[in-house]
């Protein structure tokens, strides 16, 4: 999510992001990109409505597969061994996180596994200060963060799914873009469809040419 490139609001990230966001009203949501505090966009309903359904999808599998696991809405994660220049805190939609490393009080973490962010027109503008699309900013902190093994990308407005998965050779990516085309990360628990993370979106509907009860 965020801000269309013009107006995304510029700081020093020496003037501190914390005491920032502790000024700003809590219906805004912050992230830290490299030096620069973003606001993120109010995201649409069908936006929300894929990031819930990717939220269940890996809740449902992590719990049918034992794991002690748990994915969550908009975490903030710390990215700071991802080696950021001017430094880094990022809220991905989803982020599956370690169960063990949950404490009263948390209120970010650096041990994010999986990072799920569901791309808006406005993540594919030029990040201000860059010229690079927020969104490729983003997938390359996520990259550099030692403990994250996969990350999914889904786009707001048609289908498609894109998986990266870490391996001993590199990162490795899966394209998805036919309803039926099945995601699995066993590491997670997910095994499901391109249709089951588009449930009940117009995106769907417009891919399969009626309405859709999946």
């Amino acid at each position: 999510m965020g801000l269309p490139a013009q107006s995304v609001p510029v700081h020093s990230a020496s003037a501190g992001f914390d005491d920032f966001v502790a000024s700003r009203p809590d219906e805004e949501a912050w992230e830290l990109i490299g030096g620069l505090f973003v606001m993120q966009a109010q995201p649409t309903i069908p936006h929300s409505v894929i990031a819930s359904n990717v939220e269940r999808l890996l809740n449902d599998g992590i719990s049918t597969s034992g794991l002690d696991l748990i994915a969550c809405r908009e975490v903030m994660i710390d990215m700071s061994e991802a080696g950021i220049v001017g430094g880094g805190n990022y809220v991905p939609d989803v982020a599956v996180l370690d169960e063990a490393d949950l404490l009263e009080g948390l209120s970010r973490t650096g041990n994010c596994l999986l990072a799920v962010e569901v791309v808006s027109p406005s993540d594919l503008r030029i990040l201000t200060g860059t010229n690079r699309p927020k969104i490729d900013v983003k997938m390359e902190g996520y990259r550099n963060l030692p403990p994250c093994r996969a990350i999914i990308t889904v786009d707001q407005s048609e289908l498609l799914v894109e998986v990266a998965r870490r391996t001993e050779q590199g990162w490795s990516v899966t394209r998805h873009d036919a309803p039926e085309d099945e995601i699995v990360l066993a590491d997670f628990g997910l095994r499901c469809t391109v249709a089951d993370i588009y449930s009940r979106t117009p995106a769907l509907r417009n891919a399969l040419g009626s309405d859709p009860k999946p």
